[in-house]
């Protein structure tokens, strides 16, 4: 009988939304979206943890589009040879988003560069966030031992049909 390894994490949502909050809120600040809309979004990314769901949330602020991705959904792997179904981190992603007349203008690109950067590194040094660069994404991470309240590895057997 073969078997998978089956790793069920439990995150703690409160510590989530609190890192949550303050990410959507200086990140609206320094990169000058509309203060409207950070009860809407941070009400969206409550409902979401509250639901355990995946649901992706989107918006726009000026320079860059962001989303959050929910808790993410088990996904299988192969490691070191053996079949383990893991989800990944809930995370934040920043899209670099730039009109072509902003990207004309450096002064207008180094702020966006300045706030993003001003950002990122709030949340990793306060809050522990993992901040990952990749082309004009930058992602950051809840790390599963800062923001899990409990990772349990399970052993299941797959059945075959």
């Amino acid at each position: 009988m073969r078997t998978a390894e089956l790793e069920i994490v439990r995150y703690d949502t409160e510590k989530i939304l609190k890192a949550s909050k303050a990410f959507v809120s200086a990140h609206n600040e320094h990169m000058g979206g509309a203060e409207a809309s950070v009860p809407r979004i941070l009400h969206a990314i409550s409902a979401v943890l509250d639901a355990g769901r995946s649901s992706r949330i989107t918006w726009r602020v000026p320079g860059s589009i962001v989303s959050f991705s929910g808790i993410p959904p088990i996904l299988p792997l192969i490691e070191d040879s053996q079949l383990v179904y893991k989800g990944k981190s809930p995370h934040f992603i920043l899209e670099e988003e730039v009109e072509a007349e902003v990207r004309a203008d450096s002064w207008q690109m180094d702020r966006f560069a300045e706030a993003r950067h001003l950002v990122t590194t709030t949340m990793h040094d306060v809050y522990g966030l993992e901040v990952v660069q990749v082309d004009s994404l930058t992602i950051l991470n809840f790390p599963k031992d800062q923001y899990a309240e409990s990772i349990q590895m399970v052993s299941a057997s797959i059945l075959n049909r």
